[in-house]
């Protein structure tokens, strides 16, 4: 049990900002659907986490700081999914 415990305090240990970026990012979409339509809207929140998500392993593939991802992350939980690919989709000219 010791071991195990052990294992998983390495795993937060390594990888604590990873597990920022999904709690801020979920948190912060979570109060936006909130605000907006009077209730949570679970399924966004899921979107926007996984999005963020995606941009942070891209950051470290392509090697930058890992670090922006958190402020990735809150940026996509507070615009939204929608909102934030049709912003990608003008900033690359893309139909």
């Amino acid at each position: 049990m010791q071991e195990n415990l052990q294992d998983v305090w390495k795993i937060i240990i390594d990888y604590w900002l990873l597990i920022v970026t999904i709690i801020t990012t979920v948190l912060t979409a979570m109060m936006r659907t909130a605000k907006q339509r009077g209730k949570i809207d679970y399924l966004e929140a899921g979107l926007c986490t996984m999005f963020s998500l995606s941009l942070w392993f891209m950051l470290d593939y392509l090697g930058l700081p890992k670090e922006v991802g958190v402020g990735i992350g809150v940026f996509v939980g507070y615009i939204g999914t929608v909102r934030f690919s049709a912003w990608v989709r003008n900033k690359l000219n893309m139909e």
